[in-house]
Parts: structure tokens; sequence; C-alpha cells
């Protein structure tokens, strides 16, 4: 039995785990040596072990504080591994949404800048196809548009996200509807589902969740936002560059045909001065 034992040292070696660091999960009790040689202190580890190691030192990549894994001892300092990992699996599977919640900001970022660059290059008005967009919409009270109110309303969407499980998308600006349940103009966010990033096996892969699939229903949050679609199609285009925020809404909103579709929507652009600013107008029938 003895000869099947591992030195504290060959255990070290095999997982990579500093002596000290085996030392201080004997000194919490989460990973006793199966032997201490009487006379020379030496430590000794069993096989089966080596499993419990494994699991500490993935609840430490997880940020599981060390001594919080004494909950999970049963008698005779044994770790119930089975709920530990189940509390790490949580942890992970969170952290997965978040990663893939950034990517997915990161290429929606990228891909407006690729497309603001190429159509910066043509003559405008121009025509550019969208597809439908899921968005946070707060209703906009009156047709004169003011910074302030407007600063104030998308501050209030953003607010409203996480609690939401929703992810935003960097498109933010003004949309007007010449009917239907979000008839007028309204502030709004693009934004994504947060549940379809993470599929029940904690991972979607690759593919890109379908907007409007879940939570478009109109419903009402704080605040009166609506969760909604801004419909897709073809829309005509031209670009508002004004030195200043409301002065550029205002032209922007001035242009609007009263029967069309129309988005009004910031545009990030590193070629225009600090206080110039750049309003995408978009209209549809």
């Amino acid at each position: 039995m003895r000869n099947e034992l591992l030195s504290i040292g060959e255990v070290s070696k095999m997982k990579n785990v500093g002596v000290k660091s085996l030392r201080y999960y004997e000194r919490l009790g989460i990973l006793p040596p199966a032997f201490v040689d009487p006379q020379s202190g030496y430590r000794y580890y069993s096989m089966n072990q080596m499993v419990d190691i494994d699991v500490i030192t993935t609840c430490i990549s997880l940020g599981i504080p060390l001594k919080e894994l004494t909950d999970y001892l049963h008698p005779h300092s044994v770790l119930d591994i089975e709920p530990l990992l189940e509390r790490g699996r949580g942890i992970a599977v969170q952290r997965l949404r978040a990663a893939q919640a950034a990517l997915m900001q990161i290429d929606e970022g990228l891909e407006q800048i690729k497309v603001q660059n190429e159509l910066k290059r043509e003559a405008g008005p121009y025509c550019r196809e969208l597809d439908e967009k899921l968005a946070l919409m707060l209703p906009w009270e009156g047709e004169a548009f003011d910074a302030k109110r407007y600063v104030a309303a998308i501050t209030s969407l953003y607010g409203q996200l996480d609690g939401l499980g929703l992810v935003p998308l960097f498109v933010q600006g003004m949309a007007r509807f010449p009917d239907g349940a979000h008839a007028g103009w309204n502030v709004v966010v693009e934004v994504c589902e947060g549940e379809a990033l993470c599929g029940a096996g904690g991972y979607a892969g690759s593919a890109k969740p379908r907007k409007g699939e879940r939570l478009a229903d109109c419903s009402v949050f704080e605040n009166g936002a609506v969760l909604g679609v801004i419909p897709g199609g073809m829309f005509t285009e031209s670009r508002i560059v004004e030195d200043g925020f409301t002065g550029c809404f205002e032209t922007a909103c001035a242009q609007v045909g009263e029967a069309r579709v129309t988005l009004a929507l910031e545009v990030w652009d590193a070629e225009t001065h600090v206080e110039s600013y750049v309003v995408e107008l978009l209209e549809r029938d």
C-alpha cells in the first residue's frame, strides 16, 4: 500500500502545483495527505486524491475562495466534489456568456466601422439594406430634440439591460415609426438577448442569435421602455456632419418624411473633429 503513494514532490511535479500550495491546502483541511511519516514528517498522497487537486485548481481559476471549499467537506476531510463542480460550472457559464457578449459587441463594432468607412467615400444619398434590429426603446415625448433628455433616455435604457438579460450592440440613436405599437419618435439602443449566447450546454458556438426571437413582445419595462423590432429592408441613407450634437440631430429630424420608417443613428468617425458629430439618417417606406 505504501508503495502506491506519491510523495509531495511527485504530486507537485505531476500536477504543476507548488509544494507550498499543497501544504496550504492541508492546513485548510481540504487536502490532507493520505499518510504522514511519523519519523520524517514526509507527506504522501494517494492517486485518488489527484482528482481533488484538479477540482481545487479549477476552483482557484474560477475565483472561488479556497477557504469556502471547507463548506464542501465530507467527514474525514474528503471533498464533496459534485456540488462544488456544479458551483464552478455556474461561474464558468456566466464568464462564458460575458466573454461571448463582449465578442459579439466587438464584432458588431468592427462591422459598423467597416461599413461606415465604405459609405463615407460615396456621394450620398445612397441605398443600404439593413436586417431587422432588436432594440430597447423609450418613447420620445414631443418632436423637438433635446440633448439632455436624449442622454437621460440612453442612460435609462443602458441601466436596464443587465436586468433584462440584454447585450448592447453599439448602435443607438432615434427611430421614428409612422404607425403601429411604436408610432412616433423613440430613443433606441440595439441589443441582442444574452441568453441566446449560451444554450443548455453552456456554449452556443459561433452561431449569431436571431434578433426578435423571444423577448420582442412589446413588454413595457422601467420608465416606459419597450423591447421591439426595428424592421429591416432597403433604406435611403445620408450622413449629417455638424459641429454640435443637438444641431446634428435637429437637422436629421427636420428632414424626416412623415410616412416613412426613419432611423437617426450616432456614427463614430475617427476623421471628424472632436467637437463634430455624425448622424446616419436612414429612411424606408
